[in-house]
């Protein structure tokens, strides 16, 4: 049971949250991300349970869909413990947490095909470093710099603030992320998605 849990309730949206929602019909928002960054200081959902929980763990599985017009999908957020009935218990790994304000790590690297950046050692080091997870967006924003070679090594092409590539994916290569000793590899049954319009 939860006790003593502030919540808020949203009347309008701003555009950008908007856009972003629209294609999914939804009741309402969860937040889980750390009491560092909640309005007023109010203490997180995750937080306030984290005492009655076996382990400070949270696991969040998403259905994969290549359509944002699927209705039909389903999700499990495990708190407590490890979701390992969707998740490969040996994929698991565990990184520290790159700053304590969001769910972050630190990020070394980005290998597409034979194209590959150290993140450590480009001009934006600093801040790049840092990578965030969001749970409830399908984008990947960052420095520039590491946009475009993501973008370039994929074949995407511009459209504004956004890029846009093929939906046939037999031509799409594979993107890895080096978190730590770990590679975390996305297939483009992953990352490409089916749209007719965007924004």
């Amino acid at each position: 049971m939860v006790v003593n849990q502030s919540f808020g309730i949203a009347n309008r949206f701003p555009p950008y949250a908007k856009n972003v929602l629209g294609f999914i019909p939804v009741d309402g928002a969860l937040g889980l991300a750390p009491t560092a960054i909640t309005p007023n200081n109010v203490t997180s959902f995750f937080y306030n349970i984290a005492a009655s929980l076996d382990q400070k763990v949270l696991s969040i599985w998403l259905e994969s869909s290549n359509n944002l017009s699927t209705q039909t999908l389903q999700s499990t957020v495990t708190l407590g413990g490890r979701d390992d009935e969707h998740c490969s218990a040996e994929k698991w790994f565990y990184t520290p947490q790159a700053d304590p304000s969001y769910w972050s790590f630190t990020l070394d690297s980005i290998t597409i095909g034979a194209n590959n950046l150290n993140v450590t050692q480009t001009k934006t080091q600093t801040v790049a470093q840092k990578a965030f997870m969001y749970h409830y967006n399908f984008l990947i924003a960052g420095p520039d710099e590491h946009i475009d070679f993501i973008a370039k090594s994929i074949g995407a092409e511009e459209a504004g603030n956004y890029y846009s590539i093929s939906c046939d994916k037999s031509v799409a290569p594979h993107i890895s992320f080096t978190i730590g000793n770990h590679n975390i590899t996305l297939t483009p049954d992953d990352y490409v998605l089916s749209v007719i319009t965007f924004f």
